[in-house]
């Protein structure tokens, strides 16, 4: 191979490059016109919401999102098409092929023209359905935690109001200015 077929075979490498790297991002890429249809999808968008490409093609964004979150992205993708916003971010739904649901976050992006007319929109999608879990079963401990509080405060009161006057004396004498009234330790 001689230097002008090298030099031709790393053009046509490099030209490839940018539509390789479309493909295999590890983050979903779609590109939707100006009324949400999806006009181009890339393998990993396929991957986290179950269809093809081709399936996806067409499809409406707001038809494939949670209806409590379809809304809200509805109205900011408006404003953008508009001009209003270049891009924004939701936390929101999307519909898996299978029926369930995947959470993600999408940053919508604009292409504009020369004139500033809008083109298309670029939307990256990360999958956060791991952090969303984690989330709720943070919030689960803290509500249980929580009624664990209430219901040990709930006993110390029982046992406070049960007792007389000289053993609750004799309980506020424990150590560190400790109270211990047989349910756990409290201090003052």
């Amino acid at each position: 191979m001689n230097v002008q077929e090298r030099s031709e075979r790393n053009l046509d490498v490099f030209a490839s490059r940018p539509v390789a790297n479309y493909e295999h991002v590890g983050t979903g890429i779609i590109e939707i016109d100006r009324n949400g249809r999806i006009l181009r999808a890339n393998q990993h968008s396929c991957k986290l919401t179950g269809f093809s490409a081709a399936e996806l093609l067409g499809r409406s964004i707001f038809g494939e999102t949670h209806s409590d979150d379809a809304g809200r992205d509805l109205v900011q993708f408006t404003r953008q098409v508009a001009g209003a916003i270049d891009s924004y971010t939701i936390e929101k739904r999307l519909v898996r092929k299978d029926g369930t649901y995947v959470w993600a976050e999408v940053t919508s992006s604009s292409v504009r023209d020369a004139a500033g007319d809008f083109l298309y929109a670029v939307r990256v999608q990360h999958d956060i359905a791991a952090r969303k879990k984690a989330e709720y079963e943070l919030g689960r401990r803290m509500e249980e935690q929580a009624a664990l509080l209430q219901f040990s405060h709930i006993i110390f009161q029982q046992r406070v109001c049960d007792c007389g006057a000289e053993e609750w004396r004799s309980m506020r004498h424990g150590r560190n200015g400790a109270v211990d009234v047989g349910v756990g330790t409290f201090f003052e």
